[in-house]
């Protein structure tokens, strides 16, 4: 059974703060897959968090499974144990309490990602397969740095560091 354009557009996109961007799309059947786009330059040890998508509970009152995430970065990022950034996907309630972490991946070299290629897909780690999302939940996307940190994206508020997320509406 497919989605309707009411169904897809129900996935709530909230307003993103300024350099960011969102939208949804349908894949095949009932799966939508969510493309963020983040805009970062800083490279201090630094966090910030946006929602990608609410589980709208009157288009999805069954919710949504999460099924994968990657990160496509636009620029080159240099792997480092010490400065690095740590990028994540995150569950929360709709005051925004955290429920879990579905997936996450660092650009460390000893465990993490390693260095990034401009526009190659790296898939963040799944942390809890198959991971439900509950109608009014809502799904973020987490950066995060450590010591000087890691740009993961360009300066220009152009080269964003984009965000897939594969879901099931159930």
């Amino acid at each position: 059974m497919s989605l309707s354009p009411n169904q897809v557009a129900g996935i709530t996109e909230n307003a993103l703060p300024d350099g960011n961007s969102a939208q949804a799309k349908t894949l095949s059947g009932r799966i939508v897959e969510f493309v963020l786009g983040i805009g970062d330059d800083a490279t201090v040890d630094t966090a910030s968090e946006v929602t990608a998508f609410v589980a709208d509970s009157t288009y999805h009152p069954n919710g949504l499974k999460l099924l994968s995430a990657k990160i496509v970065p636009s620029i080159a990022v240099t792997a480092s144990d010490d400065d690095y950034a740590t990028v994540s996907v995150k569950v929360k309630t709709s005051a925004g309490v955290a429920v879990a972490t579905y997936a996450t991946q660092t650009t460390k070299v000893t465990g993490g990602l390693g260095s990034l290629t401009a526009l190659n897909a790296y898939a963040l780690t799944a942390t809890a397969a198959n991971y439900l999302v509950a109608a009014g939940n809502q799904v973020t996307v987490h950066l995060e740095k450590a010591g000087a940190g890691v740009a993961v994206a360009g300066a220009d508020g152009v080269d964003l560091l984009r965000v897939y997320i594969v879901a099931e509406v159930l």
